[in-house]
């Protein structure tokens, strides 16, 4: 006999839900906490770990972000070789972490809680 788990889905954000949010507090300027999996097939060592962001926001929104906290993001960009991220054909977006200048790239369909809610 099947033991089946109740799963209470009234406190699950769908992953639509969730693009949706980081979108509308991102453009206000207000973090969120994101957590994640990684997933790297040629380091299949570092795969599976759990990943928890804090204080995040798209970085296509950071242009919000006081100007000399952008200029100086755009200018260590600039200093290093960078490639063509193609987010639509790999299906990830940037995350910008506030209070520092790190960019983390995230796969959204890893991410399993947004704001302490878990994801479906």
């Amino acid at each position: 006999m099947l033991a089946y788990l109740r799963i209470d889905l009234r406190f699950m954000l769908s992953l639509k839900q969730v693009i949706h949010l980081m979108e509308q507090l991102s453009a206000r300027k207000q973090g969120f906490v994101l957590t994640f999996v990684t997933a790297d097939k040629q380091r299949p060592e570092d795969a599976g770990r759990v990943i928890e962001l804090q204080n995040a926001i798209l970085s296509k929104h950071d242009r919000l972000l006081p100007k000399e906290i952008h200029q100086e993001i755009r200018r260590d960009e600039h200093r290093e070789f960078r490639k063509n991220p193609a987010h639509d054909v790999n299906g990830t977006i940037n995350i910008h972490i506030l209070g520092n200048r790190e960019i983390r790239k995230v796969h959204p369909w890893l991410i399993t809680h947004f704001n302490g809610q878990e994801v479906l």
